[in-house]
């Protein structure tokens, strides 16, 4: 009878094998709405106006720091903007789905860039909301929380030294 139960730790061994990477990979939804949102960061340090025109829904709307933005506003402030951006990254990207042609993208984003003379936010949180339209996935919200710079470079955890 003891027999009967040796082949568990083969299964246990293979399920965390195949199917635990398989769980950390990130859905094609995910990855679709990731590379949107750099090719919009990457029209935002080109100064691509045409990019936004293209991708954005006709009601898109962003916060800022000068408030709430329509997408007119919005795409003249970027293409017409007196940003250099040198380098930027985005990270830890989830997708929660808030229904059927809804979904919230968040994630953080990395960035060494100057508008206006002044240092933007080394870091920032992001989150995107996305509206389904067809078979096309397009933002209708966007907004940016800076972290602050005393936890982007003053405190390290002791585990992080």
């Amino acid at each position: 009878m003891k027999t009967r139960h040796l082949w568990l730790p083969g299964v246990l061994f293979l399920t965390f094998v195949f199917v635990g990477p398989l769980r950390a990979q990130k859905s094609d939804l995910e990855n679709t709405l990731t590379n949107t949102e750099r090719q919009l960061w990457e029209a935002w340090k080109n100064k691509d106006a045409a990019t936004f025109e293209k991708t954005l829904d006709p009601n898109a709307v962003t916060m800022s720091d000068k408030g709430l933005e329509d997408r007119t506003a919005s795409i003249k402030d970027i293409s017409g903007g007196n940003c250099q951006v040198r380098s930027y990254t985005l990270t830890d990207t989830k997708v929660t789905q808030i229904d059927k042609d809804t979904v919230l993208l968040t994630y953080k984003a990395n960035q060494d860039a100057t508008c206006d003379g002044k240092k933007v936010p080394s870091i920032v949180n992001a989150s995107s909301i996305y509206e389904k339209h067809g078979d096309k996935w397009q933002p209708i919200f966007h907004q940016e929380t800076p972290l602050p710079e005393s936890a982007v470079t003053g405190s390290q955890s002791p585990s992080s030294r």
